[in-house]
Parts: structure tokens; sequence; C-alpha cells
């Protein structure tokens, strides 16, 4: 029988994965929050509560307002979650080895596809 804990995890964490970095958007690829490698921590908890820690890529993150609504809106959106706590980091432990291979592998071909155009 499925653990009915490990499915919610993995729902919250599916979740979570569409909110998109706006900064990853911007440089034209779309990432998830765990694609990015910016969910630190997730525990929800069996009284309803969720917490979410974020590591943000830098230390004047302007986006943290909208990681809140958007991680807010979609967890409790969740069977069982009423409340969402988030909390960030100060934005310097970050770096592309917290990225998924996937999205690794995709920042990799931009920067190849990029210096392949100034070569020209």
């Amino acid at each position: 029988m499925p653990d009915p804990a490990a499915i919610a995890r993995e729902s919250a964490l599916s979740l979570l994965d569409e909110v998109k970095d706006p900064c990853s958007a911007a440089a034209g690829t779309p990432l998830g929050l765990l694609e990015m490698g910016l969910v630190k921590r997730l525990v929800l908890k069996p009284e309803g509560t969720a917490i979410v820690e974020l590591r943000l890529t830098a230390p004047f993150c302007h986006m943290i307002a909208y990681f809140h609504e958007e991680i807010t809106k979609r967890l409790t959106s969740l069977p069982g979650i009423c409340t969402v706590e988030i909390s960030t980091d100060e934005g310097l432990d970050w770096n592309t080895s917290y990225m998924s291979p996937a999205a690794q592998a995709a920042r990799a071909r931009k920067f190849a596809a990029a210096a392949a155009l100034a070569g020209q």
C-alpha cells in the first residue's frame, strides 16, 4: 500500500517545481524551483503546516514575495495543508551544482550555442 506521507511529499515537490524562477525565465530557460536547486528543505507536518526553506541565488533577490505567493497558493491547494511557512537563506551559498542534471545540461547547451554565435 502506498505511503500517504510519501505521496503528499511528492505532490508538494511537484507543485514547488511548477513555480518558475523568474531569473531563469528571463535568461530564456525557465526552470522550476527544484530544477534550480532552490528548495533547501520541505517538511510537511501532520497538523497541516508545510515548511519550505529556500536557497536564494543572490543576496538581494527581488523575487522573494513572488516565491511566497506562488508557493503558498500551490501548497495550500493540497489536501490537509492549511499553513505554509517559508524561509530563505542569505543568497550566498547557491551555485550551479545545486541544479538538476537536466537543468545543468540545458544551461551548458545554451552557453555553447551563445559561444558559437559569438564566434561567427
